[in-house]
């Protein structure tokens, strides 16, 4: 099954955006669940209607603020993969090394754009079990592209240098890139693994920010549900009213993007950034919470 042919791409996408994909999504909560403890966005407001109005601000804050901080690293990473295709018709260890440093050095920005410990925990929990998942489990990767997921897998490990030097065993079955490939380091991210991920499967740059945009739809109101604050069925009519909100998002940074492109990001690109200081307040003290139900 070749990765890029027009009749496996829809499939594909509902597998990733699939809620039994093994990801993750569903322990984290962008700090709703901060939100709801702290009293912010009357959440904890009897009066149905005030909650519900409480959730909607909250769920239209957050898509605004992962369209300004992690959307630019997911379409980058798709933008980079794409790139790095004609790399993959060599097999020499320099292309490779190559395709893993742009990945990277997405993934090193991405890091030091998520401020809070909780937030990164998260990302990077979500990135590699995207990451592991891919390695092992989608056919339709070239054997390229499964290579280049093991190796940045093994980099987040922190094996590459290990299997350069062999292990205690005395194996050293190299990689097949350089040794000083080893000087790389990487967490795993989820936006820069998704955003490439994507790619590789043939999944185009527009309709992969959306796929995340949802994704982050989902599993708020997959958490607004376990904390008690609507019902399963309330959770998907706002869910639903939610879309135009996520497209008008979507299409902002999209508008954005291309204008940034045009002009060299000389003029006017700000790149990506924390747009909403209380949400990453609230995501840093969920940490402090007396309980949890979530991780963050």
């Amino acid at each position: 099954m070749e990765s890029n042919s027009p009749s496996t791409v829809s499939w594909v996408i509902w597998q990733l955006l699939d809620s039994n994909l093994p990801t993750g999504g569903f322990a984290h909560s962008y700090g709703l669940e901060a939100a709801l403890q702290l009293k912010y966005f009357d959440l904890q407001s009897v009066d149905e209607e005030i909650r519900v109005t409480g959730l909607l601000a909250f769920a239209r804050q957050t898509m605004e603020q992962q369209a300004s901080l992690l959307l630019p690293m997911v379409s980058a990473a798709h933008h980079a993969a794409k790139d790095a295709t004609a790399l993959l018709k060599c097999t020499d260890a320099g292309s490779s090394v190559s395709m893993v440093s742009r990945w990277a050095t997405l993934d090193k920005e991405c890091h030091a754009l998520i401020t809070t410990e909780g937030g990164r925990r998260a990302s990077t929990a979500q990135g590699l079990a995207l990451l592991r998942l891919a390695c092992d489990n989608i056919p339709s990767l070239s054997s390229q592209h499964c290579q280049w997921l093991r190796t940045a897998r093994d980099l987040i490990r922190g094996r590459v240098g290990d299997r350069h030097r062999g292990d205690a065993a005395g194996a050293s079955e190299p990689l097949g890139v350089p040794h000083h490939m080893s000087i790389l380091s990487a967490r795993g991210h989820q936006a820069p693994v998704f955003g490439w991920l994507c790619q590789a499967l043939g999944v185009d740059a527009v309709t992969c920010v959306r796929m995340f945009c949802y994704l982050v739809l989902r599993d708020l109101m997959a958490a607004a549900t376990r904390l008690g604050l609507v019902g399963p069925l309330a959770a998907v009519r706002l869910q639903m009213t939610l879309y135009e909100d996520a497209e008008a998002v979507v299409g902002r940074f999209l508008e954005q993007e291309a204008s940034e492109r045009a002009t060299g990001g000389k003029e006017g690109g700000r790149g990506p950034r924390q747009e909403n200081p209380l949400l990453d307040i609230l995501q840093g003290a969920h940490e402090k919470l007396y309980s949890r139900l979530f991780i963050s």
